[in-house]
């Protein structure tokens, strides 16, 4: 989508910008030692403070690739009016920031202006820069992702007859790249209740790869990579068995019969995860999950937040869809 007009000096305007953030962020530019973008001159806002900075002769930071991607991400959220949350922070783009690229499984780069260039990318582009819709992938990843949502997604990964193509000159995501990018997209979707207000829903899609650090939390991942390391005998400090102790005899027989196709198709030596490809067993999986009321989920969120299981990756914030600016991509809605 292209970015809505912008206040600029001497130009009539659509929408009005916040002075104080586009202020601060030509500030924080002087403060890190960066030198404006070009594209940045044309901000009256920045400008100011960016020479306010200056003439103070503040004390200058050194400046690392987080902090130069943080003010990057500020400056395009404002200037298109997006929402960006103030707990996106240098510090949390270092929390989220990983050596591989989650989707492609490239290892990244910074810097190079190669594809395999590290990125920051919104999970879900119906909403804002939000903790908990940030995801760190290449640059090929971000591009290839284009608006497409989780449905899409799934049908690109699972579905026939869909022939990619070449986009700006990469090469097409496949098919496991595209079951990767459905699972990251499922943590950040929210859907219409039968009252009309949006909210986060938590969709099951084939758990291929552990979440990425600073995802939200969504039971039908935790259950899945819960199940996985059970057959494949991984310690996950007792959530598995946190997780038997919460279900009813019923879902326990269920689950009990998920493990068994789980034996019978693991390969030794593979991905752990890998067994969520299997259409059966994730077919299975869903019949389980489907069963499983809201306060059970809660118990089961329960269990895994005492076993550890899921504190250190994911991130606990918000899920207001306001909050997000869900349902108006990520736009804010009051103009300065």
């Amino acid at each position: 989508m292209s970015a809505l007009p912008a206040q600029q000096s001497g130009c009539s305007t659509k929408v009005s910008l916040n002075s104080k953030v586009g202020f601060d962020i030509g500030w924080d530019h002087a403060q890190h030692y960066f030198r404006l973008h070009d594209d940045m001159h044309g901000y009256k806002d920045v400008l100011d403070g960016f020479n306010a900075a200056k003439d103070r002769k503040i004390a200058m930071e050194t400046p690392d690739r987080f902090v130069a991607k943080w003010l990057l991400l500020r400056f395009n959220a404002w200037r298109r009016n997006r929402i960006f949350d103030d707990g996106v922070t240098p510090e949390f783009l270092r929390f989220i920031d990983v050596a591989r690229c989650p989707i492609t499984d490239v290892e990244l780069t910074h810097g190079t202006q190669q594809e395999t260039d590290w990125s920051v990318d919104r999970i879900n582009n119906d909403a804002g820069y939000i903790k908990g819709n940030l995801i760190v992938v290449s640059r090929r990843a971000n591009t290839l992702k284009l608006n497409y949502s989780f449905q899409e997604m799934a049908k690109f990964a699972y579905g026939n007859g869909f022939e990619p193509e070449k986009i700006f000159g990469f090469e097409p995501l496949s098919k496991i790249e595209w079951a990767r990018w459905a699972l990251v997209s499922s943590h950040a979707i929210f859907e219409v209740d039968s009252e009309g207000e949006m909210y986060l829903a938590s969709l099951p899609a084939p758990c291929v790869i552990l979440p990425p650090h600073g995802c939200l939390n969504n039971p039908s991942s935790c259950l899945q990579v819960a199940i996985a390391y059970k057959l494949y005998g991984v310690d996950d400090g007792g959530t598995y068995k946190h997780l038997c102790h919460v279900l009813p005899k019923t879902l326990r027989r269920m689950l009990h019969e998920i493990e068994r196709r789980g034996e019978k198709i693991r390969s030794h030596g593979s991905e752990h995860l890998n067994i969520w490809f299997d259409p059966r067993l994730f077919c299975m999986f869903y019949t389980f999950y489907d069963q499983l009321s809201d306060d059970l989920i809660s118990k089961l969120m329960r269990a895994f937040r005492k076993s550890g299981a899921i504190s250190k990756r994911s991130v606990r914030v918000s899920t207001e869809a306001s909050e997000w600016g869900a349902g108006t991509n990520g736009y804010i809605s009051t103009n300065f």
